[in-house]
Order: structure tokens, then sequence, then C-alpha cells
């Protein structure tokens, strides 16, 4: 899937930054055009946490969050990280 370059930008820095504990990347196109991101990590314990990172068509940032899960999949919290209000 080809992307906008300022899309592929922002994404490429987004992984950069990330480790290599990391287990997978996902890049989607939202219905209203906006991009998001998706960094997945495995818990030092127990479950796993999903990064993500949502842009508009010309690679702005919108907003970060994580999301926790337990290891069954169930959604723990979600915490936002960056926002554009």
């Amino acid at each position: 899937m080809l992307y906008p370059d300022d899309v592929a930008v922002n994404v490429k820095r987004f992984v950069k930054r990330s480790g290599s504990e990391y287990t997978e990347y996902a890049v989607d196109i939202l219905g209203n055009g906006n991009y998001r991101v998706k960094m997945t990590k495995l818990g030092n314990v127990s479950g796993y946490a999903e990064y993500y990172k949502i842009m508009n068509p010309k690679g702005d940032t919108i907003e970060t969050f994580k999301d926790t899960f337990d290891n069954l999949g169930k959604l723990i919290h979600r915490k936002y990280k960056w926002v554009i209000i």
C-alpha cells in the first residue's frame, strides 16, 4: 500500500523510535481519510499493549495513545499520550 510522502515520513519516524520488543506493525486508512499506525508489544508479565498514532492525510499527528490488554485480550485501559483538540 502506498501512502502520501508526508504520512510515510511520520510512520517511519514513529516506527524508528520503537524498540526491538515490538512484534507487529500495521498501517490502516480510516473511513474519514486519516491514517492509523499500530505497534504491538508483549507485556513484561502478561498481556500486551498496542500503541497507536492517528494522522491526517498531510502527515500531521492528530493523536497518539496506548491500549493495554490482559492475557485474554480484554482492554484494561487506554492512555492518551498526545491529542490535538
